[in-house]
């Protein structure tokens, strides 16, 4: 039971690069989805990216499709993302660009201010990675400006991470 929750199959499979395995599970993670018995979902949508960064022959259709509609269909657990898991979720999509607005369309509806701060943090951390995807000095200005505006009861945000992005990005 412990063993199902925790979603440990698959997760052996990802940390043992066994691509069968983690297919295999994959699916079997989908069944308890449709079934709807409960397991850490955050924890295999975490995973999975991280595993598809690291191992370009699964960044499938599939998988991609799975971490696409786990991230529309739990929105709080792309709030819970780091910067770099961040970074890797945009990567993983067919269209990063589009990922990439998408989910700062959704940081701005957070309620809190740390997904902004991590959203921000890779835009500057990972501002070379970004540009290979597609992202452009203006895109950054409006990305910032529109966080900066949703952002209108965080000083943190608005006095110490946008400043910093938009310096950045000059």
């Amino acid at each position: 039971m412990l063993r199902r929750y925790r979603s440990l199959d698959i997760l052996e499979g990802i940390s043992s690069s066994d691509h069968r395995k983690v297919q295999r599970e994959l699916r079997k993670v989908k069944s308890n989805i449709a079934n709807g018995i409960e397991f850490r979902l955050d924890t295999v949508f975490r995973a999975m990216i991280g595993y598809m960064n690291r191992h370009p022959p699964a960044r499938t259709t599939i998988n991609r499709a799975f971490i696409s509609d786990i991230g529309d269909q739990n929105r709080d657990f792309l709030h819970s993302l780091n910067n770099t898991q961040m970074l890797r979720y945009i990567q993983q999509m067919e269209s990063p660009i589009t990922a990439f607005e998408k989910l700062r369309k959704d940081i701005c509806k957070a309620d809190f201010g740390g997904p902004k701060a991590s959203f921000l943090h890779m835009m500057r951390k990972y501002r070379s990675q970004l540009a290979a995807l597609g992202m452009t000095k203006r895109k950054a200005h409006s990305v910032t400006r529109q966080i900066d505006q949703c952002s209108s009861d965080s000083d943190v945000i608005r006095e110490y991470c946008i400043p910093v992005v938009r310096e950045q990005y000059k």
